[in-house]
């Protein structure tokens, strides 16, 4: 009987140990700076969510009372893994401004692509200051 027990208990673990693994691999993928303009907090960030079905790059900046300006241009890359589409590429570009934050989000085009690449710019002015990332990418 204690036989079976422990047994039952491994197995019990060994399930739950899978089922943490595999939303452990949920995880999207980003690439992100930070920075500071005087005492204002600043972020950089793009991303591909983990389903590979939608991107998103956004800049913001906080402490400012709005008297700032941020902007994000960005070019996500998508590539066909199902049927017909198997290999066809495709970009999205395109950007946005705001004054303390934005963001330039997309969804791939149908369920039959994937985005494999993310590129983008970011730019935050506050007073005379500039925080500037010319080239954050992430790849999955």
């Amino acid at each position: 009987m204690k036989k079976r027990i422990v047994a039952l208990i491994c197995c019990i673990t060994v399930v739950v140990m899978n089922i943490a693994l595999c939303f452990a691999n949920e995880d999207d993928y980003e690439s992100i700076q930070e920075g500071y303009i005087d005492n204002c907090h600043v972020v950089a960030k793009n991303y591909i969510r983990a389903d590979k079905k939608y991107a998103n790059a956004y800049t913001t900046i906080s402490g400012t009372n709005n008297d700032s300006s941020v902007s994000v241009t960005a070019t996500y890359y998508y590539v066909g893994v199902s049927g017909n589409y198997i290999g066809m590429t495709g970009v999205y570009n395109g950007g946005n401004s705001g004054p303390t934050g934005c963001d330039f989000p997309k969804n791939v085009p149908n369920d039959n692509y994937r985005f494999y690449r993310a590129e983008s710019t970011h730019y935050a002015y506050y007073h005379q200051g500039v925080f500037y990332v010319p080239s954050l990418v992430t790849i999955p």
